[in-house]
Formats: C-alpha cells, structure tokens, sequence
C-alpha cells in the first residue's frame, strides 16, 4: 500500500523536514491524535534519526518502521502495524 498526499505549507521545506524528518519521534509534539509516542528498538536506516516509533493513538497502538530515509532529496518512507487501520486506509490491503 502506498499513499501520497501534497499539502501546500508557508513553511520552508527545511523546516518541515526537520519537522517530519530529523524529529521523526516527537510526532505527539504536532499531530493531536497521537497520545503517547517512543522510538522504536529497530537499528536506523543510514541518514535516520531512528529506526521508527511506537505511538498511541486515537486507533491505538501504531508501531512504524522508517524504510528510506534521503536528507539529500527530503524522501521519508515508513511502513505501519496496526491493529485497526484509520479510515482512510481500510480496504486497501
């Protein structure tokens, strides 16, 4: 499954790569729906702050793994395990 969304931020691209990217593990610092939220036990990709996160939230626990990381060209992929899936993405498996 793969899902891509564009958003238009008055924001620098640098500061929303730090944002998403280099703070990749303080996602409840900015997303209302994640309560609790903890770097993952899983080695980094090269580049990667950390190997993912384990998150509470509004669907319960999420634990997302990063699978590419490329501060050169701003590209972050991440695979998530979850007991239930948030709307958007039911039916997509």
């Amino acid at each position: 499954m793969q899902i891509a969304r564009a958003l238009h931020l008055k924001a620098s691209p640098r500061a929303v790569w730090k944002i998403l990217a280099d703070d990749y593990a303080q996602v409840g610092s900015w997303a209302r729906a994640v309560h609790t939220f903890v770097p993952n036990g899983n080695a980094p990709v090269p580049g990667a702050p950390v190997g993912g996160r384990i998150c509470t939230a509004s669907i319960g626990e999420v634990t997302e793994t990063i699978e590419l990381f490329d501060p050169d060209q701003m590209t972050l992929m991440y695979s998530a395990q979850a007991k239930s899936m948030p709307c958007f993405g039911r039916g997509l498996l």
